[in-house]
């Protein structure tokens, strides 16, 4: 949103965003905030684009309510704000669109699902996109004849909005609509037919257009970027759109074509960017088929001992509304087979909700914590428990509560439970890596390293850093990579509080990452020197001159 790469019209919009911000001032408080909320940056140390931090706001704060509404999102007491963002015209449009994105897919991407929802919850996301970009279109003042011949000026990106391009073709724009025909039937027309006008001809109920663009996937024979260019749209619109260009591919076998097989393997979410392709095909494409003529089948299909059965049953119940797949999920971790927990876990990456994938995850990984599969159950859950990365700004995100303890356990005895089922899993772990191939499926696989196992562990104990965790949590911190290893140990032992504690920051000064130098800051700081004087003196045999130089630095202090 009012992000351009010209610096003519950077600055331009910094004078529009403050004169929307002079102007909301004639509004009530309510539309106040709402502006002063869509243009803050920075909250709490953490930076944001414009929009980003009211988004994030909105998805913390509606993601344990279970029937989302649009209201909800943008209640009409904050109109008079989207007015003043968007103008009269494009506030209308917005609208309108947003009364009907439930019709289509909420994913997006290159990992992106065929997934629709009735909560507005999973389109909180994509109604930000467009809310952005109607920003854009009111501040530049350009019309749609403008958008789709892209004959806007430099610097300007991502503002051929799909879903403004079909609301001009389903509201009889003749113009727009005469210039995607021209372009889905000659070489010469005046467009380009783009990813996204592409794409706007299937979120569309123009049957005319949809009917060109399967006679020119037809008529692509050995045009490839053609067909890959149709195939990778023909998911992100209306279902009924998806159905008709899938009878063309099945009826004229065109599964036979690379760019097809790999629009299937992004249509189910069966694999990912980059993955081999060569074991999904026809037999895929036969399941499929029969669902589109029987979508009852999909129950059949969830009765199945195979995976990719099973995987496109649930598949094909999310294409109407992923709470119809969420229920038949809830009803496989009751009693299912080991295959289908693991089945689950590659089901997840659908779901928004975080909050929901945790709560699985955690009754996955609970039910398997003495097993020695637990390895595998991590490798394929932890992730949806425990994903925090880098710890360089783990303490002061802590401090300000940017992170709680109770996003990821409910109380200490949980979390405690965790730290023992990570445990036991570190030890079963014969390396540093634990690779599964396959897993799930013939062409997927999972693998997990001790550091996100210890990693999590740590994170545990700085949420509930007891004398017992910390004495524990001392035998594994040098499995964590070095990069992240110095921020644990400085949040755990800035202030060691007994001799275990002590003689571990006085042996973790030998470390050959950065986790010395925090050693040796723990050690200075908390006057060790005078406790420990024959064990630093030992340790000047370390090959490092920077490192004895600062062991001297201390026995001299």
């Amino acid at each position: 949103m009012l992000n351009f790469y010209n610096q003519e019209l950077q600055t331009r919009a910094k004078e529009y965003i403050e004169k929307i911000k002079n102007d909301s001032k004639k509004l009530d408080k309510e539309n106040q905030k709402f502006i002063e909320d869509i243009f803050l940056t920075k909250k709490n140390e953490t930076y944001y684009s414009y929009g980003g931090y009211l988004g994030r706001a909105l998805t913390q704060e509606l993601e344990t309510k279970k029937d989302v509404k649009f209201n909800d999102i943008f209640s009409k007491s904050i109109y008079p704000a989207l007015k003043l963002l968007m103008g009269e015209k494009f506030f209308k449009i917005f609208i309108e669109i947003s009364k009907n994105i439930t019709n289509y897919p909420f994913s997006s991407g290159c990992n992106r699902r065929m997934v629709r929802s009735k909560s507005y919850f999973n389109y909180i996301n994509p109604l930000f996109n467009l809310l952005g970009n109607f920003v854009n279109l009111y501040f530049l003042n350009i019309d749609i004849i403008t958008i789709i011949k892209r004959e806007y000026e430099k610097g300007v990106y991502g503002i051929d909005n799909p879903y403004y391009i079909a609301y001009e073709i389903d509201n009889g724009n003749q113009k727009v609509i005469d210039l995607i025909k021209g372009a889905l039937g000659s070489q010469k027309s005046e467009i380009d037919l783009t990813y996204n006008n592409m794409k706007a001809i299937f979120i569309s109920n123009n049957k005319e257009l949809i009917e060109l663009t399967g006679k020119l996937l037809l008529a692509a024979k050995l045009q490839e970027g053609v067909r890959q260019q149709i195939c990778e749209n023909m998911d992100g619109g209306l279902q009924e759109n998806f159905e008709y260009m899938f009878k063309i591919i099945y009826d004229n076998n065109l599964i036979r074509f690379s760019s097809v097989k790999r629009a299937l393997a992004t249509w189910t979410g069966l694999a990912g960017e980059g993955a081999d392709i060569s074991k999904i095909g026809k037999k895929e494409l036969e399941i499929i088929n029969k669902l589109i003529d029987n979508p009852k089948y999909e129950d059949e299909l969830l009765k199945s001992d195979d995976n990719v059965e099973v995987y496109l049953g649930l598949w094909n119940k999310s294409t109407r509304d992923i709470n119809d797949s969420i229920k038949a999920i809830e009803k496989f971790l009751k009693s299912s087979k080991y295959h289908i927990k693991l089945l689950i876990s590659y089901y997840l990456y659908v779901i928004v909700n975080t909050t929901y994938k945790r709560e699985i995850a955690k009754k996955v990984i609970k039910e398997y914590g003495d097993s020695k599969k637990i390895v595998e159950i991590l490798a394929c859950y932890l992730n949806f428990v425990i994903n925090y990365g880098s710890a360089s700004n783990l303490k002061r995100n802590i401090k300000n509560g940017e992170i709680e303890p109770k996003t990821y356990f409910k109380n200490k005895n949980e979390a405690i439970e965790f730290f023992d089922i990570l445990e036991k899993a570190l030890n079963l772990m014969d390396g540093k890596d634990k690779l599964f191939d396959p897993c799930i499926f013939p062409w997927f696989y999972q693998s997990i390293r001790t550091n996100t196992i210890a990693t999590a562990m740590a994170l545990i104990t700085v949420f509930y850093p007891d004398d017992s965790l910390k004495n524990r949590m001392m035998k594994y911190l040098k499995e964590i990579d070095t990069w992240n290893r110095n921020y644990y140990l400085e949040i755990l032992f800035e202030k060691p509080s007994n001799k275990e504690e002590k003689d571990f920051v006085i042996a973790m000064l030998s470390d050959r990452s950065d986790a010395g130098i925090s050693a040796y800051e723990i050690v200075k700081d908390n006057n060790l020197i005078k406790e420990y004087p024959r064990e630093i003196e030992d340790l000047l045999r370390l090959k490092s001159g920077d490192r004895r130089k600062k062991l001297i630095d201390l026995l001299m202090s």
